[in-house]
């Protein structure tokens, strides 16, 4: 099978079946609820692709809920061109380059490299934005440092509220 000429990579129907296949071998799971019994392909006039509801807690969700795709508006298969050429190259593709051969705005391909090269970087993958990593941990640690050093607070219950602070709404 050639990877470059993959229908997974030009049409979004054929992405989110693919994606689908990964991520829920034994189907689909509502991430709302847990249910997998009761779930369906929303249909319709003009239905967004791959939404699926689940009709026990009659929410609506797809493929991306709970991953670093999930607040972007960008196709899921630009996403996974744009995983195979940053991920096959040989040479660190650019920002400009990916723009060019995506066909999206230099700010939506800047956006997508920081994406993937971050979820490439954690240790758990394109999960729950790298929350429990220990880079991320480590991140957080010396953001903190530096705020003390500073003299700034990092944490709200240290510092007062901001009518206090202003003397205003009393």
């Amino acid at each position: 099978m050639d990877v470059a000429r993959d229908e997974a990579f030009f049409s979004e129907d054929a992405a989110y079946r693919r994606i689908e296949a990964l991520v829920w071998p034994e189907g689909p799971v509502c991430p709302h609820c847990g249910g997998s019994e009761r779930i369906g392909r929303l249909g319709g006039r003009m239905p967004r692709p791959g939404t699926l509801k689940c009709y026990s807690c009659r929410k609506p969700f797809n493929v991306k809920i709970g991953t670093r795709l999930e607040s972007t508006h960008v196709p899921l298969h630009l996403w996974l061109q744009a995983l195979f050429l940053l991920h096959a190259c040989e040479r660190p593709l650019s920002v400009n380059r990916l723009q060019k051969v995506l066909g999206v705005s230099s700010r939506t391909s800047w956006m997508i490299a920081q994406r993937i090269r971050a979820a490439l970087a954690d240790d758990d993958g394109m999960g729950d934005h790298g929350a429990s990593s220990p880079r991320a941990a480590a991140r957080a640690a010396s953001r903190a440092a530096a705020m003390r050093r500073s003299g700034r607070t990092a944490t709200p219950e240290r510092r007062a509220p901001i009518h206090a602070q202003q003397g205003a709404f009393r």
